[in-house]
């Protein structure tokens, strides 16, 4: 039968499928009313189509066995309509899975009438799907796609006319221009896997291979099975509140029968709103309402609850009395009537002429400490001015907000000017701010190209500086550190110059280790007076974590469920509750892909009215875009918003109840001022860690009391940095002269050295910039990693040309190439052209069930060493330095959910180059001849040593999981047939993602901690249980293969256990090592060479 269905619907012909006759009826597809006389014209048909000549099958045939599903058919007796019914899902399940199986990306509903029109010589009706929905909501998707979409599906990204049977059909909704589309998913029982080649020597682990028959049919059994079982429930629940099954469920159906986007059926705003919960009492009954969902599994570690308890506010006394004017003030703006302990001890050092740095958490009115002295000194001395210098324009405009809320109700002040001095400030409307304005907010990119080396112009702002405010203190770690450390010393050399050595350093952070330390460096001053206590009250603070229930609870190597799934159903949780709920996500592309599961999930559930209450948040969106969220956030209008780091800093969207941190992040201390975001009212407030599986979520697992007393990892500052120093002297010189006597005060090292060998010498002794760097140095050095290169990402669908968001260098190359399947708040696009002399990105908005996997690998080499150190137990060198990295992309993969390859696609590019920060570790070429001789891949080794060193950095370096990164192998270079020609050294190497100049430096945090790292690198492979030689996300698996970094082909747990083992001198006992799957010594390390 299954042959008629697919000949004489002629699906073969405009989608390019071989019709294998002998295949399909190795399916034995389900019996229908068609006649035996029948077959013979069929296979007639099928030879004359085709050409394919097939042998004639008897008339006679043997009936084959009933299956399971059959006999329990017989045994139901279901009415005729429910029959009916399941012939139609049967049908459309063994069309559904052939067309799967020959990558058919999208199954539209004229194909599949199609083949119910051949079988049952009549139309199939979308309430019929809607029905077979309503029996198995979790196995069926049905989604309508815009005819763009599925123009890019079908032909591969090139706009073509596509057969108008495939949409011919799909009659329901005149004038629509979308096709409704159905998807199977695969059962737990069943899932289809492709026969996979087998190499010569390791196994890839993505492969693109052909179906295996027998799973094909096993699906098709397991999906009917599921779909009896469910209707007999069905039938079973209509008894027992003794409803007809049959009129319910056809009134059921019609109620959910899909729509497309362009035709409005009901009012959105009506649908879902009676499901919508009430708000919860408290925090507390959100906890038990948890544990009380079907879906609760067990998920949160008991281990891991902890509470803070809430705090009473304590009260402080200033030492000066403010004026009546500045006390009505703070209380019309804020209902402030006294200042906290804290509050008043840092305002009290500020008087007594200290440097003062403010180390709290969240929310504890940081932002007084500096407001205050200001207005007071404004007050005394109309002439006064301050430097208010933020990281990000939305903190600098937030807190510019915050101080004009206070001075207004100020009489006395009214005349005083507030300015914003950044890039976006127009060339027209700068002089009239330098020549009046008493406050400016600022950045320390404005500071550094701008406004230092034109300090003639400001030199009245700079002969009344009274106060220096740099606020999120924490940010300003690494090589951007050192920047900012540099310019804040030429701001104080230009200061002295001008006579001014009044004003006072205020500088606000998240809880760091040694702030005052920290301040001391990033200034340059010793004053320092240190607030690292909290005295405002907050409510109590309920933590814990949340471990992703295993897939199959009988089988523990089955794995847990994504960790980016579980957070969307807390989110949706929480978000139906009114919890207002953060979500914090490591990188840009989970935050996308969470953002896209929780809208799935809720048009699925048909609460289509938390679509709009949900958002998502992270750099790269545009300023009016970011506004509009904060804006929306700040209003309480929306129950919940997904983010990157990008919200960690204290931009003030107003109060929330709820934060969920996906993954552990750069640090502790980012991990508790995420748990911060939450509790900004005086109620009690929840924060979840939702665990994911690599080695850094496992340690914290295991030790959960670590989170709360651990201290943080220390921030990282150079200061000795022979090129930023030098490149800092350039721009000091073209400000003022350097006398390397007087200056030496402003300047660590030997000033002198650095001047001779750096600047030129003229009269008077003094040092000039030299002529290579004029003529503005400023210009040429970038203390972050800004590139004004950036490509702008359009969405052009039907002639839109919408501005979506701003996209660096490197990052185009990873995700934004020809043909790519990008995603941008939960939607997804396909690059159409990359234009690179116009920096110039066009996609197309596409609903599509796969995505893409850039083909790449990356060459890192050593340039130059700075430093070098011996692992303590053994002689083996590490080395800190500077490396080249040149990243190669050379293609991509077009991959399903189930990370089957559906197609490969090369393309010719040149690589991307950088120079950087990193270590390195020459690996003995002995250690390399050993895993030979236990026919180990070298290669896979070294690769996999390298992210199981890698994904435990973050315990001793603020690594965002991609900020440091390693030289990563690819499958298709390491496995060919023919000798390679990329032939790497046996070294462990490191980089740091940012750049040398644009960086944090985290390598050299990382270098140091090296001996600690690699004892529990070795610790986590010896305990993991995995008995899979790539390893799993438990040991070796990094954030890298998250985020699409690195495939994860070239692994090998075993060798890397015997390497690192090896690199510290522990014995090994090789007899207690499998042999590996290469075939002999020589291609164990035939794409090695010795170091």
């Amino acid at each position: 039968m299954i042959y008629k269905l697919f000949a004489s619907s002629n699906l073969h012909r405009f989608l390019n499928f071989p019709l294998e006759l002998n295949w399909l009826i190795a399916l034995d597809m389900v019996d229908t009313p068609v006649k035996q006389e029948n077959d013979d014209l069929c296979l007639h048909e099928i030879k004359n189509e085709s050409g394919v000549s097939f042998s004639k099958p008897q008339k006679t045939r043997k009936p084959s066995k009933k299956r399971s599903h059959e006999v329990e058919l017989e045994s139901t007796r279901l009415s005729p309509a429910l029959q009916t019914l399941f012939g139609v899902f049967k049908i459309i399940n063994t069309t559904y899975t052939f067309l799967y199986s020959r990558n058919c990306l999208t199954t539209t509903f004229s194909l599949l009438n199609s083949s119910v029109r051949q079988s049952l010589k009549r139309d199939l009706s979308v309430l019929e799907l809607s029905q077979l929905k309503i029996i198995v909501p979790d196995l069926i998707e049905l989604d309508y796609k815009s005819f763009d979409s599925l123009a890019m599906e079908m032909n591969k990204n090139v706009y073509a006319d596509i057969p108008k049977q495939i949409y011919s059909d799909d009659q329901s909704f005149q004038g629509s221009s979308y096709v409704l589309t159905v998807c199977l998913n695969q059962t737990v029982e069943s899932s289809i896997k492709r026969q996979k080649r087998e190499g010569p020597t390791m196994k890839s682990r993505i492969q693109k291979g052909k179906f295996d028959i027998n799973a094909l049919k096993k699906e098709i059994d397991s999906r009917n099975t599921i779909f009896l079982k469910h209707l007999q429930e069905f039938i079973n629940s209509c008894g027992a509140k003794s409803l007809d099954p049959d009129k319910h469920l056809i009134q059921e159906a019609e109620k959910t029968i899909p729509s497309p986007p362009d035709v409005i059926v009901n009012p959105p705003s009506k649908i879902g709103m009676d499901h919508e919960q009430k708000a919860p009492s408290s925090i507390e009954d959100v906890l038990v309402s948890l544990t009380e969902e079907s879906t609760y599994e067990g998920q949160i570690v008991q281990e891991s609850l902890y509470q803070y308890p809430a705090v009473e506010p304590r009260f402080g006394t200033l030492k000066r009395n403010l004026s009546q004017s500045l006390v009505n003030a703070l209380f019309s703006s804020r209902n402030i009537e006294r200042m906290y302990t804290h509050q008043a001890d840092a305002i009290n050092a500020l008087w007594e002429n200290l440097h003062v740095i403010v180390s709290t958490g969240t929310s504890s009115g940081k932002s007084l400490i500096y407001q205050i002295p200001i207005l007071d000194e404004l007050e005394k001395d109309i002439e006064s001015s301050a430097f208010f210098v933020f990281p990000t324009k939305a903190l600098a405009q937030d807190q510019k907000r915050s101080l004009m809320d206070v001075l207004s109700f100020m009489p006395s002040l009214a005349h005083i000017r507030i300015d914003t001095f950044d890039g976006d400030t127009p060339i027209e409307a700068r002089n009239e701010i330098i020549e009046n304005a008493s406050i400016i907010f600022t950045n320390p990119d404005m500071l550094h190209q701008t406004i230092l080396p034109n300090h003639h112009r400001w030199n009245r702002f700079f002969k009344n500086l009274k106060l220096f405010v740099l606020d999120e203190a924490h940010i300003y770690n690494g090589i951007f550190g050192v920047h900012v450390a540099m310019i804040m010393r030429r701001l104080r050399r230009i200061a002295e110059y001008y006579g001014n050595d009044r004003y006072r350093f205020v500088s606000c952070s998240a809880t760091i280790e040694q702030p005052a330390r920290h301040m001391n460096m990033i200034f340059g001053v010793e004053n320092v007076k240190l607030v690292n206590y909290t005295t405002s009250p907050s409510g109590a603070k309920h933590f814990l974590m949340w471990n992703p229930p295993l897939v199959d609870k009988k089988n523990i190597q089955s794995g847990r469920k994504p960790a980016i799934a579980e957070a969307a159903n807390l989110l949706i949780y929480l978000a139906e509750r009114k919890v207002r709920t953060i979500v914090f996500c490591r990188i840009r592309k989970a935050c996308e892909s969470l953002m896209r599961l929780v809208r799935g999930q809720l048009k699925a559930s048909h609460k289509e009215y938390l679509l709009e209450k949900i958002q998502s948040y992270r750099a790269g969106y545009t300023v009016e875009e970011r506004r509009k969220i904060e804006k929306e956030m700040f209003c309480g209008n929306l129950y919940g918003i997904v983010a990157t780091n990008a919200l960690e800093l204290g931009i003030d969207i107003g109060s929330l109840d709820a934060a969920i941190t996906v993954g552990f992040p750069c640090s502790l201390s980012n991990l508790r001022q995420q748990f911060g975001r939450a509790g900004r009212r005086n109620k009690s407030s929840l924060a979840i860690y939702v665990v994911e599986t690599f080695p850094v979520d496992q340690y914290y697992l295991q030790h959960p009391m670590l989170i709360h007393t651990q201290p943080n990892a220390e921030l990282t500052l150079d200061l000795d940095n022979e090129v930023l120093i030098a490149s800092h002297l350039q721009c000091a010189a073209f400000e003022l002269p350097i006398n390397e006597m007087s200056d030496s005060r402003f300047f660590e090292g030997n000033l002198s050295e650095a001047c001779s060998t750096h600047l030129v010498k003229k009269e008077n002794n003094l040092f000039f910039p030299h002529p290579k760097c004029l003529p503005f140095p400023a210009v040429q050095v970038q203390i972050r990693n800004i590139n004004e290169d950036m490509y702008t990402l359009v969405d052009v669908t039907n002639n839109r040309n919408v501005v979506l968001e701003q996209l660096e260098p490197f990052r185009v190359m990873l995700s934004a190439y020809e043909g790519a399947v990008y995603v941008y708040q939960g939607k997804t696009f396909i690059v159409k052209t990359l234009n690179i002399p116009r920096r110039l990105i066009t996609c197309n908005r596409v609903d599509v069930e796969w995505s893409t996997l850039q083909r790449d690998y990356t060459d890192i080499d050593p340039q130059r060493n700075l430093s070098r150190k011996t692992l303590q137990s053994a002689n083996i060198n590490v080395f800190h330095g500077t490396v080249s990295v040149a990243l190669h992309v050379f293609g991509y993969f077009k991959v399903n959910k189930q990370r089957d390859i559906l197609d490969v696609v090369d393309i010719v590019d040149n690589p991307v180059e950088m120079i950087s920060r990193g270590f390195w570790i020459d690996v003995p070429w002995h250690i390399v001849e050993i895993l030979s001789w236990k026919k180990i891949n070298g290669a896979a080794s070294i690769h996999a040593a390298q992210h199981a060193l890698m994904s435990l950095m973050p315990i001793f370096a603020a690594n965002g999981g991609n900020d440091i990164r390693t030289e990563c192998k690819s499958g298709e270079k390491e496995f060919k047939q023919e000798a390679s020609e990329r032939r790497r050294p046996s070294r462990l190497i490191f980089y740091d993602n940012c750049g040398e100049c644009g960086g944090a430096d985290l390598c050299k945090k990382a270098y140091k901690h090296i001996d600690e790292l690699t004892i529990m690198a070795i610790d986590r492979l010896e305990h993991c249980g995995c008995k899979i030689r790539e390893g799993c996300p438990q040991c070796i698996t990094s954030i890298q293969f998250e985020g699409g970094i690195c495939s994860g082909e070239v692994l090998d747990k075993d060798g890397a256990l015997i390497l690192l083992k090896m690199l510290v001198g522990q014995n090994v006992n090789l007899d207690l090592f499998p042999d590996g799957p290469e075939i002999d010594e020589y291609h164990a390390l035939r794409t090695l060479i010795p170091t």
